[in-house]
C-alpha cells in the first residue's frame, strides 16, 4: 500500500488530512520538527509518525524513504523539500496560499517532468476552488476581460492557530478607499471586503487569466476593517475579506 506523508500532520489541517485518509483505508504518516507531539497524534489517530523538520535536511531521508506521497501542510521557505520529495519520484503536494511558496515550487516543473512525478499545488477553497471556479467561468464566458474572486469566511468552519496567525500576518494596511462592497449571491445584501493577496489570483494570471482581483468576506463585526493606512496600488491583484454582524468565527 502507498504511504502518504503529511508533513505539519499534527497540526490542524494535517490532523484533518490524516482522518480523512485513514478513514479511505490510507497507510499515513504524520511528522513535523517535534517528533514526541507527532507520535502522540500518531498514537492517538491510529497511523504512523516521525520527526521531520524543515530546518533540518539531514531530518528529511527517513521519513521521505518511506513515502509514495507527500502532503505539505507548512509554507516553506525554500524549494528544497520539494525539490528533495521528486528527485525521489514521489508526488508531492502544497496547500500553500503563500504565492512566493508556490512559484518557487513551479520552476521544479521540469525535474518533475524528469522523474515522471507530479506535484500538485494550490490545494484547498483558495487557492484551489477558486482557480477551477475562475477557469469555468472563462470557459462559459470567454468574452470576460476581468475575474473577481470573493471568499466568505465565518459559515461554521475553524482553524487552527497557524492559519490564524497567517490570516493576521497577510493582512495589509488598507485606506477606507479598499473597502468596496461584493455580494455573495442575490439573495444577499454586499457586505464590506478588503483586499486580500490569496495566491490564487497570480497563479491564475501567470496562466493568462487576467486581470484578476480576489475578496474574502468574514462573518462577524466588520468594525475592524476600517482601519487606515497605505491600500495596494492599483496595479497589485488583490483578494478582499468581508464581514457581516451577528455571528463570529476564526479567520
Amino acid at each position: 500500500m502507498k504511504r502518504i506523508l503529511i508533513i505539519g500532520g499534527y497540526g490542524h489541517v494535517g490532523q484533518e488530512i490524516a482522518r480523512r485518509l485513514l478513514a479511505a483505508d490510507r497507510a499515513v504518516t504524520v511528522a513535523g520538527r517535534d517528533g514526541a507531539k507527532a507520535a502522540a497524534v500518531a498514537a492517538e489517530l491510529g497511523c504512523e509518525g516521525a520527526m521531520l523538520d524543515l530546518d533540518r535536511p539531514e531530518s528529511w531521508a527517513a521519513p521521505l524513504s518511506t513515502a509514495d506521497v507527500v502532503i505539505c501542510c507548512l509554507d516553506t521557505q525554500t524549494a528544497d523539500l520539494a525539490r528533495a520529495v521528486l528527485e525521489r519520484g514521489a508526488r508531492y503536494i502544497d496547500i500553500s496560499a503563500t504565492d512566493a511558496v508556490l512559484s518557487r515550487i513551479e520552476a521544479l516543473d521540469g525535474l518533475a517532468r524528469e522523474k515522471r512525478t507530479l506535484a500538485v499545488l494550490s490545494v484547498g477553497l483558495a487557492p484551489g476552488l477558486t482557480n477551477l471556479l475562475v477557469r469555468e467561468a472563462r470557459a462559459r464566458c470567454p468574452e470576460a476581460a476581468r475575474f473577481r474572486i470573493g471568499i466568505l469566511l465565518g459559515l461554521g468552519d475553524s482553524h487552527g492557530p497557524a492559519a490564524i496567525d497567517w490570516t493576521l500576518r497577510s493582512l495589509a494596511p488598507l485606506a477606507r478607499s479598499d473597502i468596496k462592497p461584493m455580494r455573495f449571491g442575490d439573495d444577499r445584501r454586499p457586505l464590506p471586503s478588503i483586499p486580500f493577496d490569496f495566491a490564487d489570483q497570480h497563479g491564475l494570471m501567470r496562466r493568462g487569466f487576467g486581470p484578476l482581483q480576489g475578496e474574502r468576506a468574514q462573518e462577524g463585526d466588520h468594525r475592524h476593517l476600517s482601519r487606515p493606512g497605505d491600500g495596494p496600488s492599483a496595479s497589485t491583484p488583490s483578494s478582499s475579506m468581508s464581514s457581516r454582524p451577528g455571528s463570529s468565527s476564526s479567520p
